[in-house]
């Protein structure tokens, strides 16, 4: 880090300098350099946008400019920077103006390597964590901006001096889809996944990740000034077996080794056309990008047309025992040839249109939601098997309903029960797929036949209902009882979610005037 040092007071510049060189010989990885020093305050503001430092340190009381105008000056002019204000005098009206000029920090003299070192400690990790959100922030919009981005050369030599870049693509699973804001979490998954990584690199600023514009995968950039193919092999091995569940299929594919920050869009975009091309239900894959793709046949020429002729006289009939046949091998024709999932999604679509042609829905976002669900099914059930029970059973639940099944509505039933009787604890999919001995498909199916929701949409209906019965009943009871009832132990998150789901805050919701 880059320091100014602003004294009129020789002396205490060596001292300084002195506790500067014990720092280096200490913390050698958290370089520090004296740029310049000045014996005024006027001085240094004449000088500072030539110098551009990270940190300044400034003695109060010299002549002229003192420490707590430089200070005030250095806030409005170049906010970037941190000021230490250092006083041989521990008086309240010093700290208290230190405090309004907004300085990092107010030492008193004499220095001793301890406080020097926790001050700079401290201001490395603030700087730090600063470029993080920095780069974080650039790199996502280089990935998701429609246009290329253009990164000015001081700030690519700042923030990415890296020699070699890696970037890594993860499809995610079920627990992805759904509305995470609505679901408190105490971190976000990827960090988890993130932190898993770090023992691999050399810093913390080696790693970024987060989810895509879609939602649907994890982008994982690893940047360093050098990545060995061995290095690579560890991590990657190890992504697979953090990721790899048996209920959780996932594809992973990386890409080669880059040595331009600005090819990352490029580079994205082929892995993101690799992925979906490889993504097969219920199978693990781990892919290098720069691998030639396995030969597929596309999923048009196993089905012939004669074979979607069969399927319209079927439909044409009312015939549901041959057109539930005809789905099942589907199912087991993409099984046996391991049929990426963008060819099976396409398909499925075809037939949703097909049957809608013999049988017109009344609403066209009908339509629209099951094709949404065709996207759900072949990108998160670990199974054909699965796949094709679910995908049956939304066909049959929108066009036959005459033959649904009472045992499916039962069970429905009994599951939001247990989750009105349950929603202060917090509940998840897994445990109701333990307790009522269901799939993860099938429950999720039984969401959206019944409710038209997803699990987390019903559960946070269900609660945000229940905190406007309570409202309704005891207008008296507080809002941080109601919010820990209906299993909000954060008063302020349940505020605002219930404004998101009602359009009102609870004190809103109260008071009737304002509801009306």
């Amino acid at each position: 880090m880059r320091i100014i040092l602003v004294d009129d007071e020789p002396i205490f510049i060596e001292e300084l300098k002195h506790l500067i060189r014990q720092f280096n010989n200490d913390y050698p990885e958290i370089p520090l350099q004296v740029i310049h020093e000045f014996y005024n305050g006027q001085k240094a503001i004449e000088q500072i946008p030539a110098l551009l430092p990270d940190i300044i340190f400034t003695d109060i009381q010299m002549l002229g400019v003192d420490g707590l105008q430089l200070a005030r000056t250095i806030q409005q002019r170049w906010p970037a920077i941190k000021v230490v204000l250092v006083s041989g005098h521990s008086t309240f009206d010093y700290a208290r103006e230190a405090m309004r000029s907004n300085v990092a920090d107010y030492l008193l003299k004499p220095l001793s390597n301890e406080v020097f070192n926790q001050t700079i400690l401290n201001l490395y990790k603030q700087q730090q964590q600063k470029a993080t959100l920095r780069s974080q922030e650039i790199i996502k919009r280089m990935l998701l901006s429609e246009h290329p981005l253009e990164i000015p050369t001081e700030i690519k030599e700042m923030i990415f001096p890296y020699e070699q870049y890696v970037l890594i693509l993860i499809s995610q699973n079920q627990s992805s889809i759904d509305i995470d804001f609505m679901f408190p979490q105490t971190q976000d998954p990827t960090e988890f996944y993130l932190d898993s990584l770090r023992p691999f690199v050399s810093a913390p600023d080696e790693l970024w990740a987060f989810a895509t514009k879609s939602g649907k995968e994890i982008a994982v950039l690893i940047a360093g000034y050098e990545l060995p193919r061995s290095l690579l092999d560890k991590i990657m091995a190890h992504t697979q077996t953090y990721f790899y569940h048996a209920d959780e299929p996932v594809t992973i594919v990386y890409s080669e080794r880059f040595q331009i920050i600005e090819k990352l869009k490029e580079v994205y975009v082929l892995l993101n056309e690799r992925l979906y091309g490889s993504v097969v239900i219920g199978k693990h894959q781990l892919i290098r990008a720069a691998e030639a793709p396995s030969t597929v046949r596309p999923f048009a020429v196993l089905l012939t047309v004669s074979d979607e002729y069969k399927l319209v006289s079927y439909l044409s009939n009312k015939d549901w025992s041959s057109i539930k046949r005809y789905i099942l091998q589907i199912f087991q024709i993409a099984e046996k040839e391991q049929t990426p999932s963008i060819y099976l999604e396409k398909y499925l679509k075809r037939i949703l249109h097909l049957i809608e042609n013999q049988s017109p829905v009344p609403d066209i976002n009908v339509l629209k939601k099951l094709e949404l669900r065709v996207e759900e099914l072949v990108y998160t059930t670990p199974t054909f098997q699965e796949a094709a029970e679910a995908y049956w059973n939304f066909i049959v639940h929108t066009w036959n309903p005459e033959t649904k099944n009472n045992r499916r509505e039962d069970l429905y039933q009994q599951i939001e029960t247990y989750m009105k009787t349950n929603m202060r604890e917090p509940l998840s999919i897994q445990d109701l797929t333990t307790i009522f001995q269901i799939s993860n498909t099938n429950l999720w199916n039984l969401f959206r036949d019944y409710s038209g929701k997803s699990f987390v949409e019903l559960l946070t209906t269900l609660r945000m209902n229940k905190a406007k019965e309570l409202i309704d009943t005891y207008p008296s009871m507080l809002l941080k009882d109601i919010a820990e009832f209906v299993g909000y132990r954060d008063q302020h998150y349940f505020s605002r979610v219930f404004k998101t789901v009602v359009g009102l805050t609870p004190s809103e919701y109260r008071n009737p005037e304002d509801r009306a």
